[in-house]
């Protein structure tokens, strides 16, 4: 559930929960169903990527949310952040008093290494642009298509055609410009086929007609060599003394 929530960044069930039962609300993470003895409880999910540069010096990058719930209310307020900053050694999410950290308090614990947003559609775009970087419209895209893969019907029994549909649900529909501009390079591409081809059956009867002019200019060649040998030696002119 954590994955495609932090990156997607949407409470909404269907988005948040593999089966996409509506009914399983995000609060029920922090009240666990009414189970839990305190009406509203703040909390954090996180997520922390890392990578060794060229340089062989490490860099992080930690993207999580607030959440705040409220019995009866839901999730009151929720906010995003993107930071490199790691949890634990460089941040902590919780206050001196083990008190998860206020919007505003976070805040201030990344100012000058990160952000606070409260917005899904900016977190993922600042999640994108630290970690992908493909763009709003091909993020939005592979995110959908992680949703959909990861529901339980398609890992428990896989199905051709179920897959397809999961496929063909996810994956926005071509811009009808690029399949124009495919269309083309295709059809270019079977006009340079055929100028090949064309060429290719030059070449084959130049060299088809080079092979019988070589026999026919050494058979040539042989006869009027043989013809000059043939001529009878002319006397030399005696000359004068």
């Amino acid at each position: 559930m954590t994955l495609p929530f932090l990156l997607d960044g949407e409470l909404a069930a269907h988005r948040v929960e593999p089966d996409g039962d509506r009914n399983k609300r995000m609060e029920w993470n922090l009240l666990l169903g009414g189970r839990h003895p305190h009406p509203e409880r703040l909390g954090y999910t996180w997520l922390e990527f890392g990578r060794l540069r060229a340089d062989g010096v490490a860099e992080y990058r930690t993207i999580g949310a607030g959440l705040k719930a409220v019995a009866g209310r839901g999730i009151a307020r929720h906010w995003f952040f993107v930071t490199g900053q790691r949890i634990g050694p460089e941040l902590s999410l919780i206050g001196p008093t083990r008190v998860a950290l206020t919007r505003d308090k976070l805040k201030d614990a990344v100012d000058g290494s990160g952000m606070v947003y409260d917005t899904a559609s900016d977190y993922r775009r600042a999640v994108d642009e630290a970690l992908f970087g493909l763009g709003g419209h091909r993020y939005q895209a592979l995110v959908n298509l992680l949703i959909q893969l990861r529901q339980p019907q398609l890992s428990k029994k896989p199905d051709e055609k179920l897959l397809s549909r999961a496929l063909t649900e996810a994956l926005p529909p071509l811009d009808p410009a690029l399949v124009t501009t495919v269309a083309e390079a295709f059809r270019g591409l079977d006009e340079e086929r055929e100028a090949l081809r064309g060429l290719a059956e030059a070449k084959t009867a130049a060299d088809a007609f080079l092979t019988r002019y070589r026999r026919y200019a050494a058979v040539a060649a042989k006869r009027r060599a043989a013809a000059t040998g043939q001529q009878p030696l002319r006397a030399a002119r005696p000359g004068t003394g």
